[in-house]
C-alpha cells in the first residue's frame, strides 16, 4: 500500500488515499521526510454493505462515524486519524469527496479549528471570503474575480486562526480549484478548460486554476460577504451580535455534526472573536448572471476603499 504526502493547513499529513485534489499541497523527496505526522488518513476494510444512517454522526468519546450509501463509512479519531472504509465499487472519486469533505471538517473540529465554509480571494489589502447558503453564488464570484486577478485563496472549507490585539485574523489557503456550475463556466468564458464532474452534482465542475495564492502560508482575513439576491447591488456592514451570528449562520460546516459533537458553541465563540476583528457584510445583489461584472466592479471598488 502506497503513502502519499500533504501539507494542508499548517499540517503534515500522511495518507494511504491519493488525493489528487490536494495535489498542489504534496510533498516529496526531503519534505515528504518528515519524521512527524499531524494527521493520518488509512484505508481500512472494504465493506460489502454500507451500515446505516446515512451521513449522520455517531459520536463515542473522541471518535466520530458516519457513512454514505453507496459509498463507505468513515471514523475520524482525536483530531489526528481518519480511517476510510470504502463500499465495495464505490466511485472513488466519492470516496475522496467525503473523505476532504465531511471527515476533513469533523477533523477540524476535533483539533479545535475554526472552520470557515465559504470562498476566498486575495484582494489589496488582504483575503476576503464569500460566504453564503448552497446555491448563494459563491464559487462564481471568487471565479470572477480570480478572472480579473485576484489569486483564490479557498474553494470550500478552511482553517482560520482569529486575530488577537497584535495579529490579524488569518485563513489558510485550502484550493486550487473553482467548483462551478454549467452555466457559470459558459458566463466566466472557462468552456474550453479541462474540467471534472463533481460527484454529487452532475452539472458542477471542477476546474483548476493558476491564479492562486501561495500555499504554504496563511494569509491575512481582511474581509467577509454574506451573500445573499435582491433587486439592487448594495453592501451594508453588520456590527456586534448580528455580525457574529450571520458569520455562525452562513459559514457553520454540516452543523449536525457540531451539535452531536458538542462543539456548536466553541464555533460561536470563534465566529464572535473573527467578527471583532474582521468587518462582516452583507452584500445582496441581482440573481441576473449579466450583472456578474457589475457586482465585481462594485466587490473591487470597496476593497480598494476599506
Amino acid at each position: 500500500m502506497g503513502r502519499f504526502f500533504y501539507r494542508h493547513s499548517g499540517c503534515h499529513i500522511v495518507s494511504e488515499l491519493e488525493l489528487p485534489e490536494w495535489q498542489a499541497f504534496a510533498l516529496a523527496g526531503a519534505d515528504a521526510a518528515i519524521d512527524e505526522t499531524d494527521i493520518a488518513i488509512r484505508l481500512g476494510d472494504t465493506l460489502e454493505a454500507a451500515p446505516v444512517p446515512d451521513h449522520l454522526p455517531e459520536v463515542e468519546g473522541d471518535t466520530v462515524r458516519f457513512s454514505v450509501p453507496d459509498t463507505g463509512k468513515w471514523e475520524v479519531s482525536a483530531g489526528n486519524a481518519i480511517e476510510v472504509h470504502p463500499l465495495a465499487g464505490a466511485d472513488p472519486i466519492a470516496v475522496r469527496l467525503f473523505t476532504l469533505g465531511t471527515a476533513w471538517g469533523v477533523t477540524g473540529y476535533q483539533r479545535g479549528w475554526p472552520m470557515l465554509h465559504g470562498s476566498a480571494v486575495m484582494g489589496p489589502k488582504g483575503a476576503v471570503l464569500f460566504c453564503g447558503r448552497q446555491g448563494a453564488g459563491k464559487s462564481t464570484l471568487a471565479a470572477a474575480l480570480a478572472e480579473r486577478g485576484c489569486p483564490l485563496v479557498s474553494d470550500d472549507l478552511s482553517r482560520a486562526v482569529p486575530g488577537r490585539a497584535d495579529r490579524p485574523t488569518m485563513l489558510y489557503p485550502s484550493s486550487v480549484r473553482h467548483k462551478l456550475w454549467e452555466e457559470a463556466i459558459a458566463g466566466l468564458g472557462m468552456t474550453g478548460r479541462e474540467k471534472v464532474r463533481d460527484h454529487m452534482q452532475m452539472e458542477k465542475f471542477h476546474i483548476a486554476t493558476e491564479r492562486h495564492v501561495p500555499l504554504d502560508q496563511p494569509v491575512p482575513l481582511v474581509a467577509i460577504y454574506a451573500l445573499r439576491f435582491g433587486g439592487e447591488i448594495a453592501i451594508e456592514r453588520e456590527m456586534g451580535g448580528d455580525a457574529a451570528h450571520m458569520l455562525l449562520a452562513q459559514t457553520a460546516y454540516r452543523p449536525r455534526f457540531l451539535e452531536a459533537m458538542g462543539r456548536l458553541t466553541e464555533q460561536a465563540v470563534y465566529a464572535a472573536q473573527i467578527s471583532a476583528s474582521v468587518p462582516i457584510h452583507g452584500l445582496t445583489r441581482p440573481r441576473d448572471f449579466g450583472q456578474l461584472d457589475a457586482v465585481c466592479d462594485r466587490i473591487l471598488a470597496h476593497m480598494e476603499s476599506h
